[in-house]
C-alpha cells in the first residue's frame, strides 16, 4: 500500500461498507436534513461489549489477539463509537445474515481490513457457534463461507 491516500481510501471504503450494512437511524430530526457525519463523535463506554470473546473465536490471528499477547487490561474492549448526530444500531448478526443472503462481501486492503474481516467473522461465529463454516486461505486471500439455514 502507498502512503497516506491509499490507506485513507481503504479506511473510507471500510466505513462505507459498515454503514451500508447497518440501517442507520437518525436520533434527531434536524440530523436528517444535514446528514450524518460518522467521523464526528466519541467513544462511549458500553458494559455490554465486547460482542465476542477472542478466546472463543477461531478466526483471530495471533498477531491481533491482544489478550493472548499479554495485554493485562480489558477495559478498552468496553467502548463503542457513537457519532454525534445519529445513532448506529447495535450489531445484529441475524439481520446482517438476512441482508447478505445469496450475496458476497469482500474486504480489500491492509491489516486494518484484515482486522475488520476477522472481527466480523467472530461476531457471526458468536451468533452461530455450532455452524459448519469453512475458511480457505491461499496466500493473502481468505474465503469464509457460513451456510445459513432458512430460519434466519
Amino acid at each position: 500500500m502507498g502512503d497516506g491516500f491509499p490507506r485513507f481510501c481503504w479506511i473510507v471504503l471500510s466505513w462505507i461498507l459498515i454503514v451500508s450494512i447497518h440501517q442507520v437511524q437518525l436520533s434527531e430530526p434536524q440530523a436528517a436534513a444535514a446528514g450524518c457525519d460518522y467521523f464526528q463523535g466519541n467513544w462511549v463506554f458500553d458494559k455490554t461489549y465486547p460482542l465476542y470473546n477472542t478466546t472463543d473465536c477461531p478466526f483471530i490471528e495471533k498477531e491481533f489477539d491482544c489478550q493472548a499477547n499479554g495485554r493485562p487490561d480489558q477495559l478498552y474492549l468496553k467502548y463503542r463509537w457513537k457519532p454525534t448526530d445519529c445513532m448506529l444500531p447495535r450489531f445484529n448478526a441475524k439481520d446482517l445474515l438476512r441482508k447478505l443472503k445469496g450475496k458476497k462481501m469482500m474486504f480489500i486492503g491492509d491489516s486494518l481490513s484484515l482486522n475488520q474481516w476477522q472481527s466480523l467473522t467472530c461476531m457471526l461465529h458468536a451468533f452461530l457457534p455450532q455452524s459448519n463454516y469453512t475458511v480457505h486461505r491461499e496466500g493473502n486471500l481468505s474465503t469464509f463461507y457460513l451456510p445459513v439455514s432458512c430460519q434466519i
